[in-house]
């Protein structure tokens, strides 16, 4: 590519930015459930064979995944709301820029001071539009910076939500053990009576 991008080049630069981020967010989401699992796992085991220092460090581990899951999750819902919201700016420009060029091919046609008019309020349209194009494309520059200063913060998710995801972990674990007591004690059985 040349020094000098066209209109076009950059276009499809800020969407391949955007896909971009929002694949690498969407990556990030689906390790930390893998992690957040783990967690819920061994913070049941270690409850249930009553390793408290255990506990208290999957818990606190937990508390930080979910809290940065949350902020992940929010910043990609505020991302993709703020690209749709550049999509439709582009979109409204477009049309004005559109009504505009056809107000100018009346107005030659027709030689009519209303058309005229008309097209002064297009061009205005079109230029408020614009303004808010730039003002939108300033706002997603600057949300960038904003995103990379995000700092978790493990306070945002409460203990009941953390006691709640282990409780659920250990009583499947419970009742996965229930299970194969039975089938040692139904094989024992089987075994005795032959």
């Amino acid at each position: 590519m040349g020094m000098f991008k066209s209109k076009a080049e950059k276009e499809l630069d800020r969407k391949m930015k955007i896909k971009k981020t929002i694949s690498g967010m969407n990556k990030f989401v689906s390790q930390i459930e893998a992690k957040k699992s783990k967690l819920i796992e061994q913070a049941s085991l270690a409850k249930l064979k009553g390793i408290d220092s255990q506990y208290n460090l999957a818990v606190q581990g937990l508390k930080i995944a979910l809290a940065q899951q949350k902020r992940v999750e929010t910043m990609l819902l505020n991302f993709e709301i703020t690209s749709q919201l550049k999509d439709i700016s582009a979109m409204t420009q477009g049309f004005f820029e559109s009504m505009s060029i056809f107000s100018k091919e009346l107005s030659t046609d027709t030689k009519g001071k209303d058309l005229y008019k008309v097209q002064q309020q297009f061009e205005r349209a079109m230029l408020k539009s614009s303004m808010q194009t730039e003002k939108l494309e300033t706002f997603l520059d600057s949300t960038e910076s904003l995103f990379e200063n995000l700092s978790v913060d493990s306070n945002s998710v409460t203990d009941s939500e953390i006691e709640k995801l282990i409780e659920t972990q250990a009583s499947n674990m419970t009742d996965d053990l229930d299970v194969q007591i039975e089938e040692k004690l139904k094989s024992l059985d089987s075994k005795q009576t032959l």
